[in-house]
């Protein structure tokens, strides 16, 4: 079994605290402590998509999507079914979490290139004939720094579909 340093006591709320069966887990299964982790960052992506009522089939829309949380979003949505547009603004990032979900064909990728009707026309493009069911921002706070709306924040709101409930 993984030796790691983690605390031996943490303070957290009971509602959300679950205890383990580490040998079980980490003996029998084969997780790792860190496979672990995964599955908590999972269940919180999986809380937003809940909320956003998303179903089989269903087009979502991730930005950006390379992330820890922006993979897990991604990874969700697949398991459920969707179809996901992983947006990012490095190529090389996209198409390395692509490798990561091999044999998910619904799957796509649109590269954000900080234009914000290109990038429009560019998330468009990846959904047509369509538009998004579900479109996740994960942007961290400073994305917005200095009063302008980000490209990827634009051109996910366009790409929604008529009449999608705001949360």
């Amino acid at each position: 079994m993984e030796r790691c340093n983690w605390a031996q006591y943490a303070k957290c709320p009971l509602e959300t605290t679950f205890a383990l069966n580490e040998s079980r887990l980490c003996g029998e299964l084969g997780y790792k402590v860190l496979d672990l982790h995964w599955i908590e960052t999972c269940a919180i992506a999986y809380a937003g998509l809940r909320d956003a009522g998303i179903q089989t089939g269903d087009r979502v829309v991730v930005a950006p999507s390379t992330g820890r949380y922006g993979a897990a979003t991604v990874a969700v949505a697949l398991a459920v079914g969707a179809q996901v547009v992983a947006v990012g603004r490095s190529k090389s990032t996209l198409d390395a979490l692509c490798r990561g979900f091999r044999g998910f064909s619904a799957l796509m990728t649109a590269v954000m290139e900080g234009d914000k009707e290109k990038d429009c026309r560019t998330l468009k493009s990846k959904l047509y004939p369509h538009e998004a069911d579900v479109f996740v921002d994960l942007s961290p706070g400073r994305a917005g720094d200095g009063g302008n709306t980000p490209s990827h924040l634009a051109a996910g709101i366009r790409a929604l579909r008529f009449g999608v409930p705001v949360a």
